[in-house]
């Protein structure tokens, strides 16, 4: 973890160059089934291979600002190698999104988003953009997204905007 990470995400002062899943691990370890890599995962193929393959129920959260694996873990989806969902979270300048890729249907249209997204240049994170915020918004419509997948209701999207105050769930990408 970096110092320029207190800023943008929920760490501490004490917690300055661990690495943030075992930061995680040291506050909430003993109560939650946590299980630590530091392994920097470039693609579904190294995902995969690091938990000893993904199941049905398993639930993929992903939070990172890489694009590419992003495209990888959704492929992975299109191509039925992931049969559980996917939530993908980030930000761009004072907004926030969250998606959640249930079927072959919706990895198509995320993945046409993200490259019309990289085409364009737009709403992408410029210098660490990004706030407390948005780790507690992002939490927040992820959580949301998961209890509506459980209940199997159709919503796939969740957009907040800080400036003009707006947070939405939608059932289309």
């Amino acid at each position: 973890m970096l110092k320029k990470n207190l800023e943008a995400q929920n760490y501490l002062v004490n917690e300055i160059g661990k690495y943030k899943v075992d930061a995680l691990n040291d506050r909430y370890g003993e109560k939650f089934q946590i299980m630590p890599h530091t392994k920097f995962i470039a693609n579904y193929k190294e995902l995969n291979s690091l938990v000893d393959g993904l199941t049905d129920t398993d639930i993929l959260i992903n939070a990172s600002d890489d694009h590419e694996l992003m495209l990888s873990l959704t492929q992975a989806k299109v191509d039925n190698k992931i049969n559980g969902p996917i939530l993908v979270c980030g930000y761009g300048v004072l907004a926030q999104t969250a998606y959640l890729i249930k079927n072959h249907q919706t990895a198509i249209k995320f993945i046409d988003r993200i490259k019309s997204l990289i085409i364009n240049k737009k709403d992408g994170i410029i210098a660490n953009s990004g706030s407390v915020l948005n780790s507690f918004l992002g939490t927040y419509m992820v959580s949301k997204l998961i209890l509506d997948y459980m209940l199997e209701k159709e919503t796939v999207l969740a957009y907040g905007n800080f400036e003009t105050n707006e947070i939405r769930f939608d059932c289309t990408l």
